[in-house]
């Protein structure tokens, strides 16, 4: 049996996503203008501006990887579990010793050397249900221990 959890995702999620792409560009136009400014002093000067710059920016790349999590699509099936996000589709194997984690603002699942990291600020439905990435978890922590107790009684 496949169970699919699509991302319950809100006009506010998509502003908040536009927001931050508008933002990138902005810094990378202040950017460019800045790094011209400085370079018309010396190279002395425009190498610290342009690591100001592309710090900035990796930061809100970072922002916007952590909400592009949100968008990720959960199908679960009796011997694997898929998380297909934006250029990003992810198996994992239901089996023993499959882990779940918790780093910083994400829980990240773990299968062998594959870690997949789940938003805890998203939600997800099935149905009329909603859940967090904390049920998730749950769900593929419950499911890879079923796939072991299936493994052993084969």
């Amino acid at each position: 049996m496949q169970t699919t959890f699509v991302p319950e995702v809100t006009i506010g999620d998509w502003l908040g996503l536009a927001a931050l792409v508008l933002l990138i560009v902005l810094v990378i136009a202040f950017g460019c203008i800045a790094v011209r400014s400085a370079a018309r002093r010396s190279l002395r000067a425009m190498l610290p501006v342009g690591g100001l710059i592309l710090v900035g920016i990796a930061g809100l790349f970072r922002l916007v990887d952590a909400k592009v999590s949100m968008l990720s699509e959960v199908r679960f099936t009796p011997s694997q579990v898929r998380i297909t996000s934006v250029g990003r589709d992810v198996v994992l194997p239901l089996r023993p010793g499959n882990k779940v984690a918790t780093a910083g603002d994400e829980t990240v699942l773990i299968s062998g050397g594959t870690r997949v990291p789940l938003s805890q600020l998203g939600s997800w439905r099935l149905d009329d249900l909603v859940v967090g990435s904390s049920f998730l978890a749950n769900e593929f922590a419950g499911r890879s221990r079923e796939a072991s107790t299936r493994a052993k009684t084969r």
